[in-house]
């Protein structure tokens, strides 16, 4: 489910005629990538409503596993670099660690509203 989730979304963003499409790749990819971090995040954060493990499994590994994928990101990279644009490629790849990584502990981070965040 979740991978056809990904290619749902991927598949309903519109081309940009200004922008060439293995940039847009690269940007649907770390755009996917980030939220679904956000997502894992959200989903482990401590709180007092925690769904059941099995659940929260399913979710995370199995739906966000499919969702989100560090080979769609290598093999960006891979195309990019081979492509002798060596800059874009090394951005890229920081950006989709350093953006994932803010984005899964803002997700730990955050609280519903009213509650003070600290485990019990």
């Amino acid at each position: 489910m979740g991978s056809v989730a990904r290619v749902s979304l991927s598949g309903g963003i519109p081309e940009s005629l200004d922008t060439p499409p293995s940039l847009q790749i690269l940007l649907i990819t770390l755009g996917i990538n980030t939220l679904g971090a956000l997502v894992l995040g959200l989903l482990r954060r401590p709180q007092s409503l925690v769904p059941p493990e099995w659940l929260r499994t399913g979710l995370s590994v199995g739906f966000l596993g499919a969702f989100t994928t560090w080979s769609a990101v290598v093999a960006a990279v891979w195309v990019v670099a081979d492509a002798g644009q060596w800059l874009l490629a090394t951005s890229y790849l920081i950006a989709t660690l350093l953006l994932g990584l803010l984005a899964a502990w803002w997700g730990l981070r955050s609280t519903p509203r009213g509650e003070s965040g600290a485990p019990a």
